[in-house]
């Protein structure tokens, strides 16, 4: 008995049902893409500075060679094609632009750190062809690979972007892993494959059709059963992560620092102004940050405790307009896998050296009492401005 007459004896009800979960058992998730899509060193004043500048702030990831892909928008970057090599330093190719480099030393001590200027004065060393690059080099401080950026690969006083770190990928995992990069872990954002449904999947939702549509002629499964099914698959095959939402972690500031509206009160409870009113390097402010040593201090993230209180100065004295939340973060990855978050919303990386004189640290700004066009949590805000002080 072959498997079409076997289908044709199994109850409808229970045809419709199996093509259902032959359907669902073979949605795949898509591969996921890593994207980036703007100039790396846009925003910044690297260009107009003298030797080689390395630009920090890079994204925390976890990354798997087998299933996902860094995609890069082709223009942003400036480059035309993806020459791609993985391997010891001297095995790389002359003309490579996109490299995964085995080699960890640049000086066979092992006591010495091995940073992105390290591999990328390697790299400019064998790769003769100038002109933008990428490339993934194991860091030996921080133990897992990072993707770095180049504005020219065969330079040694080129600029560099650290773009991403690859969080799951520390120790000898990530030593394993270097050699499993392929080129097919790179492309652009116009090449980047969309996933087709399996072969089981269109399977499986054919029997289910088939199945429904005899139901539906002997009156046994309304459409509305149906529907519903169809909905839950198309929904499964889509599933995405939503963005967080705002509005409740703006909340929650608001509240907890209500009590703060009068300067006054937040010199009371602890906190100093330090820095100065901070301007952004070509538009917008932050203000004067009034900061909580204590709470900078402690490793922990409370979003009733925000590290600093932001006020604008004016004319008529201190406007509380936002907060800010700071970790340094040697002390928060001693503890936990992954940057911190409040609400869905992730902190971003501060690197050293930075305007602060501080070490590295992560920290989000939550404009609550000052609306920033650009979004709750963006640094800069075009509404909030110096010159009063």
């Amino acid at each position: 008995m072959n498997m079409l007459q076997k289908m044709r004896q199994l109850p409808l009800a229970r045809l419709f049902t199996a093509g259902l979960l032959l359907a669902a058992s073979h949605i795949a998730a898509p591969a996921a893409n890593i994207s980036f899509g703007v100039d790396p060193l846009e925003g910044t004043t690297v260009r107009n500075s003298p030797g080689r500048q390395v630009v920090g702030g890079e994204l925390f990831v976890s990354f798997h060679t087998g299933t996902e892909t860094f995609v890069f928008d082709a223009a942003a970057f400036g480059m035309t094609e993806i020459r791609f090599a993985n391997g010891a330093i001297g095995d790389i190719p002359t003309n490579a632009n996109v490299v995964v480099l085995q080699t960890r030393d640049n000086d066979n001590n092992a006591l010495t750190p091995f940073g992105a200027g390290n591999a990328a004065d390697l790299l400019a060393a064998q790769i003769t062809v100038s002109g933008p690059g990428l490339f993934i080099y194991f860091n030996s401080s921080l133990d897992l690979p990072r993707l770095v950026y180049s504005d020219d690969i065969s330079s040694n006083t080129a600029d560099l972007k650290i773009l991403a770190r690859m969080l799951n990928l520390n120790g000898q995992t990530g030593i394993n892993a270097l050699p499993t990069f392929t080129a097919n872990n790179f492309a652009f954002a116009e090449d980047s494959p969309v996933p087709e449904p399996s072969t089981a999947l269109l399977l499986g939702a054919g029997i289910a059709l088939l199945a429904f549509g005899a139901l539906k002629r002997r009156r046994m499964l309304v459409a509305a059963s149906f529907a519903a099914a169809l909905t839950l698959a198309v929904a499964a095959e889509h599933e995405h992560d939503a963005s967080p939402s705002p509005a409740k972690l703006v909340e929650i500031v608001r509240n907890a620092t209500r009590q703060f509206i009068d300067v006054n009160a937040v010199t009371s409870a602890g906190y100093t102004p330090l820095f100065g009113c901070v301007s952004g390097p070509d538009h917008g402010a932050m203000g004067v940050h009034y900061i909580n040593l204590a709470l900078v201090g402690d490793g922990e993230i409370d979003a009733q405790r925000p590290e600093a209180i932001i006020y604008e100065p004016s004319a008529g004295g201190m406007r509380l307009v936002g907060v800010e939340y700071i970790v340094d973060s040697a002390t928060w990855l001693k503890n936990h896998s992954a940057p911190p978050t409040l609400e869905g919303q992730a902190f971003h990386l501060v690197s050293s050296p930075n305007r602060y004189g501080l070490p590295p640290f992560f920290e989000l700004h939550v404009w609550a009492w000052r609306k920033n066009p650009n979004g709750a949590f963006v640094d800069w805000n075009n509404r909030v401005t110096c010159e009063g002080q």
